[in-house]
Formats: C-alpha cells, structure tokens, sequence
C-alpha cells in the first residue's frame, strides 16, 4: 500500500496533493464518493488524508487500496480495541491535541449504538490551552454522546465547553482508576467508549483499571 506525505489544496472541484517530487490531482467530487463509499470503514482516522491521495497519483488501483486498507493494523493506543466484558473499549491515548481530538470525537459519532467518551487533557497548549479545551467539549456535546468523562485538573474546561452546551451526562475525575469506577457504574454490554488524551495522562489505566473491576482480561477486539 501506497501512502503520501503531504497536504492537500482545494481549487474550483480539483484536489491538488503536494508531496514531495509529485503533484498529484483529481477532481474532488468523484475521489470523496469512492472515498466515502469504498474506504472509510477500513481505516482509521490518521490514515484519511493520505489514503485517496495514493489512490489519486493512479500509481494503484482502487482495488488494491482496498486490499490494503482491509489489513491495517493500528498501532498501540491508537484506536486499538479492547472487549471488555461486553464493553468495547477504543484507546486512542497515546496522544491528543485538538485536531486528533476533534478526528476521534467524530470517528465516534459515526458508530452506533450507546456512545462514552473519556477526555483527559491535551498537554502542550500553552496560553490556549484553556480555548482549545473548550472547544472540544462543545464538540463532545455536538457529537450525541451518551456520557462524558473528564479526567485531569487541567481538563476541566472540556466539561465546562459540553455543560455550556448543554450536555448534562458530564462526570469529572481527577485520576483514571476513578474514571474506570465511574465507567463500571454508568455502563452496560454493548457500549463503545473512546479513551482520549495526552500521553503524559496515561489514559490506558482506565482501560487497564476497568478490566481489574470486572475480573476481564484485556484483550484486543475482533474487528
């Protein structure tokens, strides 16, 4: 499988992909059809941008996109799945910032069934960093999530943004093993529950924490 490095521009219905040597186009239009249709079930959410631009240079095929696609693995804590006693647990906690946070609030939008999402804090934000915490819990909110978890001091501000909103399931937590005992009590076979946050929050301990409660083994999902 054939991945670019680079960024896309939008002019008049045609996507122009700037990748180093290559410059490669397409119309817009068709490309985000097959995209929407074909391609986004297999592949998670860091891979969208650079997927239909392999598909755009015609140096593959969609078939062979789609084969490829169809054996990605994700790495560790990036939208890896856990079944948790019925529980499906989505770790996407190897790192946040408000780009990747508001790509997995909308991955998670898209999925069916009742609907969690765990936010820690997104370290490194500097004099913005209470604007962007803000922000993500108004897209939280938007999302129709059925409960949000807040995990940290600093990330208070993503359940202020979502209760401004007005979302009213909002828990806060200052530690991740209270969050996973909040998650014992607030959930039930057959939620998904994404986990969200900075490395330095080390938000795989509510996953870890939560399996401990429930006498599960914390396995990988089947997808």
């Amino acid at each position: 499988m054939l991945l670019l490095v680079g960024g896309p521009l939008l002019s008049h219905g045609v996507l122009f992909w700037m990748v180093p040597k290559v410059i490669a186009f397409f119309y817009a239009a068709q490309i985000h059809a097959l995209w929407e249709s074909t391609f986004l079930s297999l592949v998670p959410t860091w891979f969208a941008p650079t997927s239909p631009a392999a598909l755009a240079t015609g140096l593959v095929g969609a078939q062979e996109v789609r084969e490829g696609l169809s054996q990605v693995k994700s790495p560790g804590m990036r939208l890896e799945h856990r079944n948790l006693c019925g529980r499906e647990l989505v770790l996407d906690c190897y790192n946040a910032n408000p780009a990747s946070m508001e790509a997995a609030l909308r991955w998670l939008a898209a999925r069916s069934g009742r609907k969690i999402a765990v936010l820690g804090t997104m370290r490194e934000l500097g004099a913005f960093s209470e604007k962007y915490h803000e922000e993500a819990g108004l897209r939280a909110a938007a999302c129709g999530l059925d409960l949000l978890v807040v995990v940290g001091e600093e990330a208070y501000r993503i359940a202020q943004g979502a209760r401004e909103a007005g979302m009213e399931s909002v828990l806060t937590c200052l530690e991740p093993e209270e969050a996973a005992r909040l998650l014992l009590a607030n959930t039930q076979e057959g939620d998904i529950v994404l986990i969200k946050g900075s490395r330095q929050e080390r938000l795989e301990r509510v996953a870890d924490e939560f399996g401990r409660l429930v006498g599960c083994s914390t396995g990988l999902a089947t997808t």
